[in-house]
């Protein structure tokens, strides 16, 4: 027999082609420049001819945290007088991540394949990174995604984490480096912000200049609370690094266990945000403002077949990266996590299993352990700060957290938050030293207390 072909079945699928390398943008950046927003031309074109549905849906979507702010349509076929470009660009409001329109009637195929070619401009989040994949979709039987360009941060922030307490003032942590992802990325005449979570800076910091040619204005340099800004003074020509050093920390007593976190933002940085960092309006395109020019093309509001001044490609985000820059060992209100050993008559304890001194040993009175102040502080959590001692009154007050303990020397009573709770021995001076029972004020505190006879150990946790 012979074979006979009949019929050549063709996929109805769209081809969706980027037509070169895709470009790099930097997150934040708004329409100060559209060759920053600018993606990588792309060619649509039908598998068939006359695949595509005319009067159908087409939608064309980017990844949530991209808004798309233009487009120019560079080439169509089949298409009467412009027609796709018309349908294209009047979806386009400059406030969503989706363009989706009607694939126009009055075709004009000439047995030919309906095509265009787009080069979309998009803005991205201050804190988005990753590709600007373009997906199509609809019922006009347009299928394919494609990766029209990959967004990056502007910077990149490095820093080793310090260890900080919590109510100590002055504490220094490691410097923090700023690094251009490429030249320019730091805009000039505007502001780095950088703001810390729950700490304060102590003083103002060295701000510097290590590598590349950018120019800090110094005299720009302040500090305030948590908050520390300075200006770019001129930006660079090849990709720059900034070391702030010298930064030292403030903590209160309020402060929870975990990290420390700065947000690197500004003017310089983010340049699509609804409000800075104080609340002011960012500079964003205003489509009603007059004439916008992407590539060859100029869109004003009508272009955009808006009715009135609509602000494009913002985002909430005024932040383009948050960076860990120091942990609190501590947990809040001056308290510690430790595990103590004390063993009775040893003037050595250990502390987390590192051996400490003690100037006066643990000692039993009327059946309890025995310490000093400072030594039963350390045990239950509470640090130097919130140890006080009234010589007039010859009164202790241990804090931590929300508990307060109180007791007078020669007393048998034990105040906790203010009531009354009876020990079986009094607090006492030995050796000069102010000595507590150490079993009632850990309990009273919160801490775990344990014996064992054995080795007439306590443990406290």
């Amino acid at each position: 027999g012979q074979d006979i072909k009949v019929a050549e079945y063709s996929d109805y699928s769209s081809k969706v082609v980027a037509k070169s390398d895709v470009p790099t943008i930097l997150a934040g950046r708004a329409n100060d420049d559209a060759d920053d927003l600018k993606l990588v031309e792309v060619e649509v074109k039908e598998g068939i001819t006359g695949s595509w549905l005319e009067g159908r849906s087409l939608k064309i979507e980017f990844p949530t945290g991209v808004k798309v702010v233009g487009a120019d349509v560079t080439e169509e076929k089949g298409f009467v007088g412009g027609a796709l470009q018309t349908a294209l660009i009047g979806d386009i409001a400059g406030d969503d991540n989706k363009i989706e329109f009607d694939i126009p009637s009055g075709v004009n195929v000439d047995g030919n394949k309906k095509s265009f070619k787009v080069k979309f401009f998009v803005t991205a989040a201050a804190d988005f990174t990753g590709d600007v994949t373009a997906k199509f979709s609809g019922r006009a039987g347009v299928e394919g995604e494609v990766v029209l360009g990959k967004v990056v941060a502007p910077v990149t922030v490095e820093v080793q984490k310090s260890e900080v307490k919590t109510g100590i003032k002055n504490q220094a942590i490691k410097d923090i480096v700023i690094t251009e992802a490429t030249k320019g990325a730091l805009l000039d005449n505007r502001q780095v912000r950088i703001e810390l979570s729950d700490a304060e800076f102590s003083g103002k910091p060295e701000v510097e200049v290590t590598e590349g040619n950018i120019e800090i204005d110094e005299d720009s340099i302040k500090v305030d609370d948590n908050i520390l800004t300075f200006d770019v003074d001129s930006e660079s020509t090849k990709p720059s690094k900034i070391k702030i050093s010298g930064v030292k920390l403030d903590l209160n007593r309020a402060i929870a266990e975990g990290d420390i976190t700065a947000k690197i933002g500004g003017s310089a940085l983010v340049r699509n945000a609804h409000e800075d960092a104080q609340g002011n309006d960012q500079v964003t395109w205003n489509v009603n403002a007059g004439d916008n020019t992407f590539g060859d093309k100029t869109y004003t509001a009508a272009t955009y077949n808006l009715a009135g001044s609509v602000d494009v490609g913002e985002f909430d985000k005024n932040y383009v990266t948050k960076t860990s820059i120091a942990t609190v060992i501590t947990p809040a209100d001056g308290t510690v996590s430790n595990e103590v050993k004390f063993v009775i008559d040893a003037d050595k304890y250990t502390v987390n299993g590192v051996e400490k001194t003690a100037d006066v040993a643990p000692f039993i009175q009327d059946g309890r352990t025995m310490l000093p102040i400072r030594f039963v502080a350390e045990a239950v959590g509470v640090t130097d700060q919130n140890i006080i001692y009234n010589a007039n009154t010859k009164t202790v007050t241990l804090i931590k957290g929300d508990r307060i303990a109180q007791v007078q020397i020669g007393s048998k009573t034990l105040l906790v938050n203010g009531v009354s709770v009876q020990m079986d021995t009094a607090a006492a001076v030995k050796n000069g030293r102010t000595v507590l029972p150490l079993r009632f004020v850990a309990q009273a505190l919160g801490a775990d207390v344990q014996w064992d006879e054995a080795t007439r150990t306590v443990t406290i946790k």
